[in-house]
């Protein structure tokens, strides 16, 4: 039986990704004063452990990974950033469609609603496309108004409407991206997961090795190590 094994994979059907869960039961700053704390009492410790092969050498490295585990950007961190880029990108979809409907206005009043240049523009379902096809939407709206322009002329569309839905169009793909490459950096938020994994098991590791000695300064009992 592996009890050191402290994190497991999940399918998110949402996001089509695997996700690393933690399954020590405590938080990121509890690791990091326990594993400091463990430290300090096998260096004080350290000729009692020396019997186990344990020394200067392989605190410091434990030590190391504490370190190396604490400058990590939180989990808390990246969560907050991406839901501020989200929350932006869904601002900036509205003020695209908004865009977008102006302009279908005037080509409804041109021509009508459902009618074959109409349908041409492809904004049927606006509201409800997703961001990759308001994106290709977008840019047939103008590419179709262009080619309309004098037609519509008389129904007050001008260049500027065009114009302003492709700068918008730039601006919500941007924002999109920008999202796609926060969801990316979960990757940051398994490499955090997995450096305190690995710390964790140093812990213990070291721990059950120096057991004859632990009832000295409770680096068993008072961890749980096989329970993680």
């Amino acid at each position: 039986m592996n009890y050191f094994y402290l994190s497991e994979t999940k399918k998110n059907l949402s996001m089509k990704k695997n996700e690393v869960t933690r399954l020590y039961n405590f938080s990121d700053a509890k690791l990091i004063e326990v594993g400091n704390e463990k430290i300090a009492f096998m260096r004080r410790d350290a000729e009692a452990f020396a019997s186990f092969g344990l020394d200067e050498t392989k605190f410091a490295e434990l030590e190391a990974k504490i370190t190396d585990f604490s400058n990590l950007v939180t989990d808390i961190e990246k969560s907050n950033e991406q839901v501020q880029i989200t929350e932006q990108k869904d601002l900036k979809a509205e003020e695209l469609r908004t865009a977008i409907r102006s302009v279908m206005t005037r080509v409804a009043q041109k021509y009508g609603l459902g009618t074959a240049r109409y349908t041409n523009y492809g904004t049927d379902s606006l509201g409800k496309q997703g961001d990759a096809d308001l994106l290709v939407t977008a840019k047939r709206v103008v590419r179709v108004g262009t080619a309309h322009l004098n037609d519509l002329a008389n129904e007050g569309l001008q260049q500027s409407h065009l114009n302003k839905i492709t700068e918008l169009n730039d601006e919500f793909g941007a924002l999109l991206i920008e999202q796609k490459l926060k969801i990316g950096e979960r990757d940051i938020q398994r490499k955090r997961y997995s450096a305190g994994r690995q710390g964790r098991i140093w812990e213990c590791n070291l721990f059950a090795s120096g057991k004859i000695h632990s009832h000295r300064a409770g680096y068993m009992g008072k961890q749980r190590c096989s329970k993680v």
